[in-house]
């Protein structure tokens, strides 16, 4: 079985990361969450805080969205010629994410090609599901291993942490490329990761057990509990 391999170790990483169960490290994720991170030129990550803003929406020019996430969100209706994405996938262990990758993947290139668009890739707070699939991304049209994604991702936005189940699943896309030679190398304009930096500010993959984003069936942000996923 493939894994997702750390210069350091998963053991050591969590062993070295501060617990997160305490209230104001909560709610410094959870205001983190409601911010987009810019990972490459016109490539957004975020939660769905920001994908039903309209203000940030029309502010940050996104003309495709990615939602990764159970439910179809309900995107403000003034923005008429917004190009979408639903992939309903839940935030465990257990889903499967790596079917949806190709699709995700080429999605996000067809719309990175026209350098008038603009693309926000959200789950519900821009953690686990969608850090993976703009990982995925990397991997397929940057030529990135993995771990050199999730190395980059991180050191855009600190928060993000998918869960090992999707670590895994990445790995496998990774592998199913290489053996069809799909990737090349192509660079990126932003500066590289400062991995060291990158690596203290990981979360462990397990908080996802402390944390849930809910929200009610308009699809709005949600509140915080302990009994879930972090999305």
């Amino acid at each position: 079985m493939l894994s997702f391999s750390s210069p350091i170790g998963t053991a050591a990483f969590m062993a070295a990361a501060p617990p997160v169960h305490h209230p104001r490290q909560i709610a410094m994720i959870r205001e983190a969450a409601k911010t987009p991170s810019e990972i490459t030129s016109r490539l957004y990550l975020s939660g769905l805080y920001t994908a039903v803003d309209e203000e940030q929406l029309i502010a940050m020019g996104v003309t495709h969205i990615v939602s990764v996430i159970e439910h179809r969100p309900k995107y403000p209706k003034t923005l008429t010629r917004l190009k979408t994405l639903h992939i309903p996938v839940e935030d465990n262990e257990r889903a499967d994410i790596l079917q949806h990758l190709d699709m995700a993947t080429a999605f996000i290139k067809s719309a990175l090609d026209d350098r008038r668009n603009v693309v926000l890739v959200h789950c519900a707070m821009g953690i686990s599901r969608s850090p993976t699939v703009v990982c995925a991304y990397l991997v397929a049209h940057k030529a990135m291993t993995p771990h050199e994604a999730l190395d980059f991702v991180v050191s855009r936005r600190h928060i993000i942490s998918p869960n090992m189940g999707f670590r895994r699943q990445l790995d496998i896309y990774a592998a199913r490329l290489r053996g069809g030679n799909k990737l090349r190398r192509r660079h990126i304009p932003v500066p590289p990761p400062a991995r060291v930096a990158a690596q203290r500010s990981f979360l462990p993959a397990d908080v996802s057990g402390w944390i849930k984003t809910s929200y009610d069936t308009h699809h709005s942000y949600g509140q915080m509990t302990r009994r879930g996923s972090m999305g």
